[in-house]
């Protein structure tokens, strides 16, 4: 019989656990950080001792949960669903997308970090295997890619003995990508592109994310925030853009808008620029050689940056240096600066109110934009008539009760 445990993550954000124990077979998909436990006993000056510390107090998955597992698949690299690697208190494959990114950007920030992020990475005995989408592994496991503020990012259907188990891990239902962007970039259709023409797969359990429910955010979608974004391109001399570096979908929509306005475009973060290379991104992108160190892309001066209208992209580590450095460079120039929200915001420790005040400081008119990488609440009915499941189980969200009561009509749900 196919057991399905949600260890973490049935009515928080975060920190998502899923076991499926099925025979002999044992399986773990996502092993997240709690971010609301961490909140509660850390700040930036009392830090954690290590792992068996953040162990105890429910911020890392219990040693015991891991007991017969062979392999755990992780839906994306956001930290609370990535966790700490170093975690895992034996020899376990780990299947992940995006092994290339997690090895070559990633897991050197962390590992160079000075915070306690320097526990992410793995010990020696986990061994990190690259997902392939559309593919169906030996444990019965095949990956769809959706659409994230994680890139790449995957849903998970799992073939077991008696039930087909669907995960989505966080989704969005319309991203920035439109068909072909979507296949070239991810290698597949998207889960509800595919799941609409996968007539022989039947889901007897859906595990659904639900970050939105209760949140009173206006459901801003990918096509309203790019329409924002291109109004103050078009009014401002120089705009400077913030992005999460796993953000691709976002990067690119970017970079083709401030191309489509005439706009030079400058990477001004070098963790942006090697995942540009990475992806084979080979448009007509400057680094500017203060703030990175890329030879795949021509370099150019902050100084030359802003003698023409342009768009400026940093990830949230740059912005204020880039305030720092800019100085005289910017007088009587019309800036603005777009801070987008990161998605977890509680991994990268942004404190708005004081990169406001820097923006300010500098002459720059900022501006807030939530780029939410998950569904919205009035997208669930499109998300379960496609995919038709017999049983729905909520995670990854404040409010599973709301879930509920907004799909009333759905008896599926648990």
């Amino acid at each position: 019989m196919t057991k399905i445990s949600v260890l973490s993550g049935n009515k928080t954000i975060g920190g998502t656990f899923i076991r499926i124990d099925d025979g002999e077979k044992v399986l773990v998909f996502d092993q997240g950080i709690r971010f609301d436990i961490f909140r509660r006993y850390y700040t930036d000056w009392i830090i954690p001792l290590g792992v068996m510390e953040l162990r105890k107090l429910g911020i890392l998955p219990k040693e015991e949960w891991y007991e017969h597992v062979q392999d755990i698949y992780i839906t994306h690299l956001h930290l609370d669903h990535l966790g700490a690697l170093s975690n895992i208190p034996k020899p376990i494959s780990v299947h992940m997308p995006g092994r290339t990114v997690y090895e070559e950007v990633a897991k050197k920030r962390w590992e160079r970090s000075p915070s306690w992020l320097n526990i992410i990475p793995q010990s020696y005995y986990v061994e990190i295997q690259d997902v392939q989408p559309l593919s169906e592994d030996k444990n019965g496991v095949l990956p769809i890619p959706v659409s994230h503020s994680a890139f790449p990012a995957m849903a998970y259907v799992y073939f077991g003995k008696d039930k087909t188990v669907l995960y989505t891990g966080d989704m969005r239902v319309n991203g920035y990508l439109d068909k072909r962007g979507v296949k070239k970039l991810r290698g597949g259709p998207s889960l509800l592109e595919y799941m609409a023409d996968q007539h022989d797969i039947h889901i007897d359990v859906l595990l659904i994310e639900g970050t939105n429910f209760g949140s009173d955010r206006m459901p801003i979608s990918p096509e309203d925030s790019l329409e924002i974004i291109k109004k103050i391109i078009t009014h401002n001399d120089q705009v400077i853009v913030t992005t999460h570096y796993l953000d691709v979908e976002f990067l690119l929509s970017t970079i083709k808008l401030a191309r489509d306005l005439d706009r030079g475009c400058y990477v001004l973060s070098e963790p942006v620029a090697k995942i540009l290379h990475m992806l084979g991104i080979n448009a007509k992108i400057n680094v500017v050689e203060e703030f990175a160190v890329t030879p795949e892309y021509s370099s150019i001066t902050l100084q030359e940056v802003f003698e023409k209208p342009s768009v400026l992209i940093v990830s949230y580590y740059e912005i204020v240096d880039l305030c720092r450095k800019a100085g005289k460079i910017i007088l009587g120039k019309n800036v603005a600066s777009i801070i987008t929200e990161p998605e977890p915001s509680a991994e990268e420790m942004v404190e708005y109110e004081v990169v406001n005040r820097w923006l300010l400081r500098s002459g720059i008119q900022p501006y807030r934009l939530r780029v939410s990488g998950h569904y919205y609440p009035y997208e669930i009915y499109k998300i379960l008539k496609t995919i038709r499941p017999k049983q729905v189980i909520p995670v990854h969200t404040e409010h599973p009760e709301l879930m509920k009561v907004v799909n009333s009509d759905y008896s599926c749900f648990n």
